[in-house]
């Protein structure tokens, strides 16, 4: 009789246990592995109860100073520290691809330009060091061989190129023209009395550089001001997609050296300056 009730007792049990197992199964309840997540560099991140990443897209011919605001807004990291990190002359030393850059002294930003246009995924609450990083490494990808070469061809540094084209980036913006803008560029380089005279530099200036930078900002106009500096300024004034820089390392063939646009962005171009003000009539400048 006793042996009978503990069978019977066993049963239950087994049965209990049985039941509360297809309840655990059945409702998706399942334990996870308690791992702490890291960063590419090994360093721990912080989670919450949103998603610990974050997917932002940066379009092409945003500053620096408009990067780092994006990342901010997306939970990624500060802005202030983000500029600071790509301000950091160790820079130069880690990436290869920026040991061209000349006049560092007079630069605004030492990343501006390189930080290519695409859709990135950070984590939440990320070093800006790192976040930095994971542009300047896509960037290293898009620089080929080919690029430099090409560069070389044309008498120039890949800097420069990048800063020929973050203007067109800037002053054109339309595929169609940006070839054309291109050869503006390069044939009022050519004239070394002749100032590049464009309007995006100052734009770069007075919005994302001067209000940005500590100290005497007012020296900066000699830089970057292409109506009263010669040649190029001494960085790119934007971060230009793969069409601006190709367009930039294959200028069209045009006699021109002067354009404007009018408000429903058509382009008209000239070769005298003479010409170039009839232009800026039939723009509905004058």
């Amino acid at each position: 009789m006793k042996k009978s009730v503990a069978v019977i007792i066993s049963v239950a049990v087994c049965v209990i246990i049985a039941a509360a197992v297809f309840a655990f199964v059945k409702t998706g309840v399942f334990p996870l592995s308690k791992t702490t997540p890291t960063d590419e560099n090994g360093e721990k991140i912080t989670t919450t109860t949103q998603s610990r990443t974050v997917r932002v897209t940066f379009p092409e011919g945003y500053s620096l100073v408009q990067i780092a605001e994006r990342l901010e807004e997306n939970g990624v990291c500060d802005a202030k520290a983000f500029i600071e990190a790509a301000n950091d002359p160790g820079l130069y030393e880690t990436y290869s691809f920026l040991k061209d850059v000349e006049d560092t002294e007079h630069r605004a930003f030492v990343a501006e330009g390189y930080i290519f246009p695409n859709t990135y995924d950070f984590y939440r609450n990320e070093a800006p060091k790192n976040a930095l990083n994971r542009f300047l490494k896509n960037t290293e990808k898009q620089i080929t061989d080919d690029m430099k070469k090409r560069a070389e061809e044309l008498g120039y540094t890949v800097d420069e190129i990048l800063t020929i084209a973050s203007i067109i980036q800037k002053e054109a913006g339309i595929l169609s023209e940006m070839g054309k803008v291109s050869s503006v560029i390069y044939n009022r380089l050519g004239d070394s009395y002749n100032r590049l005279g464009c309007d995006a530099t100052i734009h770069y200036l007075n919005k994302y550089v001067i209000p940005y930078i500590d100290g005497d900002t007012d020296r900066y106009n000699e830089y970057y001001n292409t109506y009263k500096c010669y040649g190029l300024p001494k960085g790119p004034i934007c971060n230009p997609g793969l069409d601006a820089i190709n367009a930039a390392l294959y200028p069209e063939d045009t006699p021109y050296k002067f354009f404007v646009t009018d408000k429903e962005l058509n382009f008209y171009y000239a070769e005298t300056y003479e010409e170039h003000l009839d232009n800026c009539k039939k723009a509905g400048l004058n």
